[in-house]
C-alpha cells in the first residue's frame, strides 16, 4: 500500500489512506486533485523603485514643481518624469537596464534665491542592480555636497531667460534663446562677506564676442567658472551676485539683469 505523508506535495484527504491497491489509487487521484486548493505562499516583492527622499525641513514636497530622472548606460539612455508620493520622488526601475552608468536627477523647485526659483541637480556614476535600489537623500542645505543648486533668472523685458549655478563647485550656466542682436554677452558671478566688515570672497566675469550662441539658440558653458571652487575654498561668504548682460552697440547700450541673494544667518554653511 502506498502512503503519501506530509511534504509529499499532494493535497489528499484522510480517506485516501483507505485505498489499498495501485488500481484504486490511479482511479482516485484525478478526482481527489480536483477538490484540492493550491496554497500560494506570499512572496516578498522586490524594490523596483528608484528615487529621492526629500528633506522636509529644507526642501520638501511643498516646494517641488517637477523632477526628471535620467539613466545613461551602454545601450540605453532614458529620461523619466518622476512621481511624487508623500516626501518621496520616485520612478519605476523596472525598465532600466542594470549595470554601470550615470544617474542624473533634476528637480525644479520653488525654493528661491534672489527671489527666483531654483533647480537642484544630482549626478553620479553608479552600479544599478536589479531590485533593492536605495533611495537618495534630497538636498539638506545649500552646501549639500551631493546636490548643486542653480537659480532660474527670467525677465521678459530685458530678454533674459537663464539658469546659473550658484555654488562655487558648480561652473554651469545656460542662457536660453539668447539675444542674437547682442555683439557681446557677459555673465558675472561674485561672492561677498557682508557680516562684519565687507569683503569680496571671489568671483569672475565670462565674456563672449563671437560664436557665443549654439545651434539651439542658447549660450551654454560648463567649465569657465570652475576656478571658483579653488579660488574661494573654505573662505566664508553670505552674499552672491549674478549679472547677465547683453551689449548691443559700441556705446555699451543693451540689457542687464542683476540679481543678489543674501543668505540668512547660519547659511550657506
Amino acid at each position: 500500500m502506498l502512503v503519501y505523508g506530509p511534504g509529499s506535495g499532494l493535497c489528499l484527504p484522510e480517506t485516501f489512506m483507505k485505498y489499498s491497491s495501485l488500481a484504486a489509487l490511479s482511479a482516485a487521484i484525478p478526482l481527489l486533485l480536483l477538490s484540492c486548493k493550491k496554497e500560494v505562499l506570499p512572496v516578498e516583492p522586490k524594490n523596483e523603485k528608484l528615487g529621492v527622499v526629500l528633506n522636509a525641513t529644507y526642501l520638501g514636497s511643498a516646494l517641488l514643481d517637477s523632477a526628471l530622472i535620467h539613466w545613461s548606460t551602454t545601450g540605453q539612455d532614458t529620461v523619466i518624469r518622476a512621481e511624487l508620493i508623500g516626501e518621496e520622488v520616485t520612478v519605476s526601475s523596472r525598465g532600466l537596464k542594470p549595470g554601470r552608468g550615470r544617474l542624473s536627477i533634476v528637480m525644479d523647485t520653488r525654493k528661491q534665491f534672489a527671489r527666483f526659483n531654483s533647480q537642484w541637480t544630482f549626478q553620479k556614476d553608479i552600479l544599478l542592480e536589479p531590485g533593492g535600489h536605495p533611495f537618495l537623500a534630497g538636498p539638506a542645505s545649500f552646501n549639500d555636497t551631493a546636490w548643486l543648486p542653480r537659480v532660474r533668472l527670467y525677465n521678459e523685458i530685458m530678454k533674459v531667460n537663464a539658469l546659473v549655478g550658484l555654488h562655487p563647485r558648480d561652473p554651469y550656466f545656460r542662457i536660453l534663446a539668447a539675444n542674437k542682436l547682442a555683439h557681446e554677452i557677459w555673465v558675472s558671478r561674485e561672492y561677498w562677506k557682508t557680516k562684519g566688515s565687507l569683503s569680496k570672497t571671489g568671483g569672475g566675469v565670462w565674456e563672449c564676442r563671437t560664436g557665443c550662441i549654439n545651434n539651439d539658440g542658447d549660450v551654454v558653458n560648463t567649465d569657465f567658472f570652475a576656478f571658483l571652487s579653488g579660488q574661494i575654498g573654505n573662505r566664508k561668504y553670505d552674499h552672491i551676485e549674478v549679472v547677465i548682460r547683453y551689449l548691443e552697440d559700441a556705446a555699451g547700450g543693451g540689457y542687464s539683469l542683476d540679481r543678489n541673494h543674501t543668505f540668512p544667518e547660519g547659511e550657506p554653511e
